[in-house]
Order: C-alpha cells, then structure tokens, then sequence
C-alpha cells in the first residue's frame, strides 16, 4: 500500500504530533474527525439532491454504524479523509452547478485534489462528477472541472515533493519497480 497513500493525511497527523499528541492519540482522532466530516457531508450531499431532512438523518445514522465503517474509525488511515474530501467535493461541485460561482469551482477543485492528496486511487468523486457534467451535456462545466482539479492537484504534487526535498517521488520510484534502481 505505499504508493496508494499521499502525504495530506500523514502531514496532518504530523502536525497534530507536534502540537503533543502521542502518534497513536493523533491518528485516531483524525479519523475520527475524518469520519464525523464524511457523515455530515453525505448528510449534506443528500439535502443537495432534494433528500428531506426527515429522511438525511437516519441515511446518516444507518451508513455510519455499519461495522466496516466503525471498524476503519478504529485504524489509523486516510481512507476515511480522501472519501470526506471527495464527498465534500460532490457537495461543492452540485453547489457550484446551481448557484454558477466560479468560488464554488475553485472548492470543489480543492476538495477533489485533496482526496487525492490523501490517497491516490481516490479520484472516484471527481471522475463521478466529471462524467455526470458531460451526461448532462455540461461541456463548458466539464472543461473547467477538468482543468482547475488538475492543476490543483498536479501544483500539490509538486509542491509536497519540493517539501520532502524529492524524497516523495523517490518513494513512488521504488514502490512501483519493486526497490529496483530506475537508473
């Protein structure tokens, strides 16, 4: 699982470690934090799509106490913070789709790069969007989501491995090849 973990998780933990929390303390409380965000954004992502309150909330309570669930809630992974970023970012792009502000394209592009950043294979929420802009025959919406979420997250890419003094690239080289030497 090396190369599916990207440092937003790991750099928040590394901050709450800084402020004293004990390694173990830090993660679970960012999953936890990471699973209280992710319910009240799929809360959210419902009123987006016309769901009653009367029928948000107990959704809510039935996908958060399935066991899987809880069971993540107790590990220290970024799971839980890369589906609350592409969650939130599904809630941003249907905001951003009815009010028609460009602020709302800009977070929506955040929230999906930031999925990203916390794990590498969860680009589905932007790829989810991305096709139902395009169902809907959104072109010019499609374009722009395209565009501001790939240059969000490629500038994070290379942001993050400027930070690690390249170290973040040398570890994708050698989780990919195997610890073979690319040159």
């Amino acid at each position: 699982g090396g190369t599916r973990y990207m440092p937003l998780f790991f750099g928040i933990q590394g901050s709450l470690i800084k402020l004293g929390l004990s390694a173990p303390v830090a993660g679970l409380m960012l999953t936890c934090a990471s699973l209280l965000l992710l319910g009240l954004l799929t809360r959210r992502l419902m009123r987006e799509w016309g769901a009653s309150s009367q029928l948000a909330w107990p959704c809510l309570l039935i996908a958060t106490s399935s066991i899987s669930l809880q069971l993540m809630g107790i590990s220290t992974k970024g799971d839980l913070l890369a589906a609350a970023c592409n969650v939130g970012g599904l809630v941003a792009g249907l905001i951003w789709q009815r009010t028609d502000r460009s602020f709302w394209l800009v977070i929506t592009g955040f929230a999906f790069a930031a999925a990203v950043m916390t794990k590498f294979t969860a680009g589905f929420g932007f790829i989810t969007l991305l096709i139902w802009l395009l169902w809907q025959r959104r072109w010019r919406s499609g374009i722009g989501l395209f565009a501001v979420t790939t240059v969000i997250t490629t500038t994070l890419v290379f942001v993050s491995n400027h930070l690690s003094e390249g170290r973040m690239a040398a570890n994708f080289l050698a989780c990919a090849s195997g610890g073979l030497d690319w040159r």
